[in-house]
């Protein structure tokens, strides 16, 4: 019991370091000034324990598809809903508010070739559909935070051959679902039961 208890006490003061990084990194982009409290505090050193706390979150595919399957499965459902004109589905726009932490597990849930760089306050993830020729494409875009007006273009795993044009940097939707299939959970609680 007594090591439980150390664990969960350890756990506890180093999410409190972790938000204090990027309660930090927040105020230094917006370029506020640091609370008393800050002025002495590493920020390299903090940046270390935020970065060991990220690998955490992806240590496994089976926590990787807990911590996204959910969000990815709705946003690729929402897209075939669309594709197939459901009469029920005028959505022309889905939008979701996520932390930096929410935003890197999806970018490594959806298997973005290009390495997660550290996430900036107001940086976000764009996933568009287009319908083009009578064929439904989507596209990734990245914000790299509030500082910053410029979009990069992502593709992810099994859309870089075949159904990615090098002109448009888009993949057809059908590969799109395809290749995150494996990842999306449509049943969250069966999705948490052990194997046997």
């Amino acid at each position: 019991m007594r090591r439980k208890i150390h664990v969960n006490v350890m756990s506890s003061k180093f999410s409190f370091l972790i938000s204090k990084h990027g309660l930090r990194r927040c105020l230094e982009e917006q370029g506020l000034l640091m609370p008393q409290w800050a002025q002495n505090v590493d920020l390299e050193e903090l940046k270390s324990f935020a970065e060991i706390e990220s690998m955490q979150l992806f240590k496994t595919p089976t926590m990787m598809k807990l911590q996204t399957g959910v969000l990815i499965n709705e946003i690729v459902t929402n897209m075939m809903r669309k594709m197939e004109g459901s009469e029920n589905f005028s959505r022309l726009l889905s939008l979701y508010s996520a932390s930096d932490r929410v935003l890197s597990r999806l970018w490594r849930g959806l298997n973005i070739t290009r390495e997660i760089s550290r996430q900036h306050y107001g940086a976000a993830l764009i996933i568009e559909l287009h319908k083009i020729n009578d064929r439904y494409r989507v596209k990734i875009l990245h914000k790299r935070g509030s500082f910053e007006d410029e979009l990069s273009i992502l593709t992810i795993q099994g859309c870089e051959e075949g159904s990615f044009s090098e002109l448009d940097e888009m993949c057809d939707l059908d590969t799109f679902s395809s290749v995150l299939q494996p990842i999306m959970i449509t049943d969250f609680d069966e999705a948490c039961q052990n194997p046997q």
